[in-house]
């Protein structure tokens, strides 16, 4: 049985976001092609009165998203990216195009020393490990990527230890930037009993000191 507290809680802070998923969010379940993601998205557009609409597509990798007939999957990628999402989305509908997409983890790398010992294995996001499709590389402006170190096995990265966050520390890697700098990381916690991502202004001293937040 739910406390007095709980009920409150859910009322106050889970509530109105519940009803703003049911009232705003229309979610794609399964493996589409790109025509039929289209035709689906294009529909749901007539049915708002937004002037802007954000379109985001979330998939495991992008290699999940099927084949037209008589095209393979190189093609069906391309078309996704550069002619539906580039032109007719964005140009042609004011979308927002945001498209999530895990880490190819084969494309992780080893270093060695002179004696051939293994040092650490380095996994930073890259632009070819994205699902292992270049073309979202090719078609981005920008490309981002969050993810966990310890996933990794990192204990140490760029002066930073995340497990002194008991697993809630993230990185957010900028691979790609054709308005700044590239190359560059932002530490953050995320609470997971919260959903709240907080950054990280300590810098590395003072966050090997820090156990928790």
């Amino acid at each position: 049985r739910l406390t007095d507290e709980e009920v409150a809680f859910i009322e106050i802070e889970c509530k109105p976001y519940l009803e703003f998923v049911d009232s705003k969010l229309t979610i794609l379940d399964g493996s589409w092609t790109p025509d039929k993601m289209l035709a689906f998205i294009t529909q749901n557009l007539k049915n708002t009165n937004s002037q802007t609409f954000t379109n985001i597509v979330i998939v495991d990798t992008t290699n999940a998203i099927g084949a037209d007939s008589g095209q393979s999957k190189v093609e069906a990628l391309k078309k996704w990216n550069q002619e539906y999402c580039l032109q007719i989305l964005r140009n042609e509908k004011n979308t927002a195009n945001i498209l999530l997409q895990q880490q190819d983890k084969n494309s992780s790398t080893r270093q060695y020393t002179n004696r051939g010992e293994s040092v650490m294995d380095k996994y930073k996001p890259t632009l070819e490990g994205l699902g292992g499709d270049k073309e979202s590389a090719n078609s981005a402006n920008l490309v981002l990527s969050l993810y966990n170190p310890l996933t990794f096995g990192e204990g140490e990265l760029d002066g930073y230890y995340p497990s002194n966050f008991e697993g809630g520390f993230r990185m957010l890697y900028v691979n790609k930037n054709n308005f700044g700098d590239v190359n560059l990381t932002f530490p953050y916690y995320f609470n997971g009993k919260t959903g709240i991502w907080t950054p990280i202004d300590e810098g590395p001293e003072e966050f090997r000191k820090q156990k928790s937040l």
